[in-house]
């Protein structure tokens, strides 16, 4: 496969993930479930129960703060190795899901937690799409169908729904 033939298709994945993701991008908005925070007091402005889903929680609830706590402690020059906010306070280096050592998490405490989550969903995406082409060329499939094998994966149900939680992807 000659190069030359991958970098439109290339340029044309990140087009299609800044599309995707404009809001996050460019627009300054967090790419959280937030709308979990309504039905949670004191933020609750009505009593009409909502649906829950505990897992899609998790992103507003958990990895949010996790990635707030992370970005600070790096800025400030020290290792997050013992987060003092849960419970009575909980070793956060050891957990899998804080992701300290992911390396993409590196980029949070340059460009900020809020903004950082929104690169981080672009990078997934793109990196995901990236990967399935190659993967689908290996196996033989044109470079059209490649490409549209790898939109198709990268914007399909599962990643979508779960950019959210960003240790599940």
């Amino acid at each position: 496969m000659c190069k030359s033939k991958l970098v439109p298709i290339l340029i044309l994945f990140a087009v299609i993930d800044c599309v995707f993701l404009f809001q996050p991008l460019f627009c300054g908005k967090t790419p959280v479930p937030g709308d979990y925070l309504k039905q949670m007091r004191p933020w609750a402005t009505d009593h009409t129960p909502q649906r829950w889903n505990v897992l899609m929680a998790d992103g507003v609830l958990q990895f949010y703060n996790w990635r707030h706590f992370y970005a600070d402690c790096i800025k400030k020059g020290e290792m997050p190795l013992y987060n003092p906010y849960e419970f009575s306070g909980t070793p956060f280096v050891g957990t899998g899901q804080s992701a300290i050592y992911y390396p993409l998490n590196l980029l949070l405490p340059l460009f900020g937690a809020d903004r950082g989550l929104g690169i981080l969903c672009f990078l997934h995406l793109y990196i995901a799409q990236v990967f399935t082409l190659l993967l689908l060329i290996k196996y033989g499939a044109k470079t059209l169908s490649a490409a549209l094998g790898a939109i198709a994966y990268s914007l399909s149900g599962f990643m979508v729904c779960w950019l959210e939680l960003p240790t599940l992807i």
